[in-house]
């Protein structure tokens, strides 16, 4: 084999590795940057609902009082994406969710809930093996995001835990990840066959 197949193969080896951790490390970033964008959205949205829906003195009513008004918000923002919502108060316990059977459920050992409890919006992402009930297990992919729910003083008055299939983000990531891998790619090839014809220029004059 000629010193110029065995440096050309080398520096293929070298595309190809290099190339597959800058892949890897392009989709990774795109996933993170589109789970930030989506837990921000869900906040945000959360957040501006509920102070347009439920009036702050509900979180200190009876349960059926509470189950009218939260029935009602959770109709006004269901949606194909949104399929699930957990109302904790402060305890923390479950006081509405459209799963009706959870209700009066403590979630002490909650950190999600603890987090939001603290002021911090907190996010899960889960697959099918991790589904918790049943009822998920329709859900290949599916996220969760704990919104606090804030007083005029920004005291938390409680959390609302919002359930989403993952199925639209997941299709906008591997648009942009496809979008981006071909620039990579052609990249590389352009800086592959660069490399090759500078090798060959510097081993004619050896």
């Amino acid at each position: 084999m000629s010193k110029y197949l065995k440096i050309i193969l080398i520096l293929a080896a070298i595309t190809i590795l290099g190339g597959g951790f800058w892949l890897y490390k392009s989709y990774n970033n795109i996933k993170n940057e589109a789970i930030d964008d989506l837990k921000e959205d869900n906040e945000k949205f959360i957040q501006e609902q509920a102070s347009v829906l439920i009036d702050q003195s509900v979180w200190q009513k009876t349960t059926q009082e509470q189950a009218r008004v939260f029935e009602n918000f959770f109709d006004k923002i269901q949606s194909s994406r949104l399929f699930r919502i957990k109302i904790y108060d402060r305890e923390p316990k479950i006081i509405w969710s459209n799963l009706t059977e959870i209700i009066g459920e403590k979630a002490a050992d909650n950190d999600e809930v603890k987090e939001a409890l603290d002021g911090e919006t907190a996010f899960e992402f889960k697959s099918l093996s991790k589904a918790e009930r049943t009822s998920e297990r329709q859900y290949t992919e599916f996220t969760e995001t704990y919104v606090p729910i804030l007083d005029s003083q920004k005291n938390v008055l409680g959390v609302m835990e919002i359930y989403q299939t993952f199925n639209q983000t997941k299709k906008d990531i591997n648009n942009a990840f496809i979008k981006n891998g071909a620039k990579i790619i052609v990249e590389l090839a352009a800086g592959f066959i660069v490399s090759i014809l500078v090798i060959k220029m510097i081993l004619k004059k050896i």
